[in-house]
C-alpha cells in the first residue's frame, strides 16, 4: 500500500438502531401501562358512581314510603278530629267562646303526634315534637333520619323534616262540614337530602403523574 493510499472506513448504524427501537419500546410500554391505570381508575370512579345513583334512589324511595305513612296517619286523624267536632257542637246548647277549628285543631295535632310518635318508634334517629304558641299547640315537626339497608353503606341516609300544620279554616254546621289547609297540604317539607359515604377502607385510585420511569 503506498503513501497516498485511502482508507475506508464502514459506518455500522445496527447499535443507533437498537438504541431507537428499545427506546420506542419503553415509551410505549410507559404508555400502555398509563392506559391500563387510567382504564382502572375510570371503571373504578364509574362503579362508584353508580352506587351512589342506585343508593340516592334507594333512599329516595324510602323517604317517599315514609310520606305515604305520614299522609295515611294524618288523614286518619283529619277524620277523627272532624267526628269529634261535629259531636262536640251538636251537644252543646249554650255559646261557646271556642271556634270549630280551635277544636278541630287541638283534637287533629294531639292524635296526629300520638300517632307519629308510635310511627317512627322503628327507626334508630327520630324526634316528634310540638310546636307552641303560648300553652296551645300550632303544629308538629318531625325530624326522620332513615338510614340505609346495606350494612356496606352503614353511613348513608335519608334526612327529612316535615312541619305538620293546622287546619286554616273548619265549616261545620248544617250546611256542609269542610277542613280547609293552607295551600291544601296537611304538612309542608322543610328540609329532604341524602347524605353518603361510600368509601371504601384501604382502597384509593392513584393517577399518573406524567413521570417516565426509565
Amino acid at each position: 500500500m503506498g503513501k497516498n493510499a485511502v482508507k475506508t472506513f464502514i459506518y455500522d448504524d445496527s447499535g443507533a438502531s437498537s438504541v431507537l427501537v428499545i427506546f420506542m419500546m419503553l415509551v410505549l410500554v410507559t404508555l400502555g401501562a398509563f392506559a391500563i391505570v387510567s382504564a382502572n381508575a375510570n371503571y373504578r370512579l364509574s362503579r362508584r358512581a353508580v352506587d351512589w345513583n342506585t343508593m340516592y334512589y334507594e333512599l329516595d324511595a324510602r323517604g317517599e314510603e315514609f310520606l305515604a305513612q305520614v299522609d295515611m296517619v294524618l288523614r286518619a286523624g283529619e277524620n277523627v278530629a272532624l267526628d269529634y267536632t261535629i259531636d262536640y257542637f251538636s251537644k252543646i246548647d249554650t255559646p261557646t267562646e271556642l271556634m270549630p277549628k280551635e277544636i278541630f285543631n287541638r283534637t287533629f295535632l294531639e292524635i296526629s303526634n300520638l300517632s307519629l310518635t308510635h310511627l317512627t318508634l322503628d327507626q334508630p334517629y327520630s324526634n316528634v315534637y310540638n310546636i307552641y304558641d303560648g300553652l296551645e299547640a300550632i303544629g308538629i315537626i318531625i325530624e326522620m333520619m332513615i338510614m340505609s339497608p346495606d350494612p356496606s353503606y352503614d353511613e348513608c341516609g335519608i334526612l327529612i323534616e316535615i312541619e305538620i300544620l293546622p287546619a286554616n279554616h273548619v265549616e261545620v254546621n248544617a250546611e256542609k262540614t269542610e277542613v280547609y289547609w293552607e295551600g291544601q297540604n296537611r304538612y309542608v317539607i322543610k328540609s329532604w337530602y341524602e347524605f353518603q359515604d361510600l368509601a371504601i377502607e384501604g382502597e384509593g385510585i392513584e393517577f399518573w403523574d406524567g413521570t417516565l420511569f426509565f
